[in-house]
């Protein structure tokens, strides 16, 4: 009841807007609850699943995570189908309003490598998830996407789920090399140069879309809008800020420094919009 706006939603669209926001408040209450109980400080995490992705398990609480008091990183994952060389590949979180909000975004590196199959992994599997085969792929994987956290501001976690993705000699010099070269660049003084073009993601519209296909697993819209559309604007090589449109609309002057704006998501056109 208490996610059920009269004469806007129906009893699904509660239900919905239940399912995908209420975890999120119990998680920052108990996030809340630990920091008051240690006597020193307490990093909180958020693990995100496919963000308006269009799925069952995709994630609809970014803004309520950009806004929150007590949850201070959000952690996705890379998409396997995109990690080998010469895919072009983006990420579809608004880091740019996790920027405005003090907020951290670390992206999983659970990248399958040739050390997985001797860790316990079949080879199958792991070639299925974008495995890299030798120091080349790896190379050119973790670039990819590692330089693409970098010209965010945000950063990478690596997570070796059975153990031995990271040990061979050539992929453990090669992150130790990279973290070199990240000291390097921020001993730098920082850059004036700012993009000037931004994706607003308009995070209500796209969960509420997600009624409109009832009992399906997936809302194709969504999928190709987020994953399939900004995958091609990534590939564009035109640099783009992230934002969500809840920021924009709280202080439009956020805007006045892009030449292009594109809204994403904005299926309902309502006075806060309009304005």
């Amino acid at each position: 009841e208490p996610y059920l706006r009269p004469g806007r939603d129906d009893a699904q669209i509660a239900y919905y807007r239940f399912l995908k926001v209420a975890p999120f408040e119990m998680l920052e209450d108990l996030a809340g609850w630990t920091k008051r109980c240690f006597s020193k400080d307490i990093v909180a995490v958020r693990w995100c699943m496919s963000a308006f992705g269009g799925t069952f398990c995709s994630a609809y609480d970014i803004t309520a995570f950009a806004n929150s008091r007590n949850i201070d990183i959000i952690v996705p994952q890379a998409d396997y189908k995109r990690r080998i060389p010469g895919i072009g590949i983006g990420q579809r979180l608004p880091s740019e309003s996790f920027h405005l909000h003090g907020k951290l975004f670390i992206n999983e590196f659970d990248l399958r490598t040739y050390g997985a199959v001797s860790g316990g992994e079949s080879e199958l599997r792991v070639t299925g998830l974008s495995q890299s085969v030798d120091d080349a792929m790896w190379q050119s994987t973790y670039r990819k996407l590692a330089g693409m956290m970098l010209a965010d501001g945000h950063g990478w976690w690596f997570y070796d789920m059975a153990g031995g993705w990271f040990e061979p000699d050539g992929i453990a010099a090669d992150i130790r090399d990279s973290i070199g070269f990240i000291r390097a660049l921020q001993a730098k003084p920082v850059s004036k140069w700012s993009r000037s073009a931004a994706i607003v993601i308009d995070e209500e519209g796209a969960m509420l879309r997600n009624t409109v296909h009832k009992g399906r697993y997936y809302n194709f819209d969504e999928e190709n809008l987020f994953s399939t559309q900004m995958q091609i604007l990534s590939s564009s090589g035109v640099p783009y800020d992230i934002l969500l449109a809840a920021d924009l609309m709280k202080d439009p002057s956020i805007g006045d420094k892009y030449r292009t704006i594109v809204f994403m998501g904005m299926y309902s056109i309502d006075a806060a919009r309009k304005t």
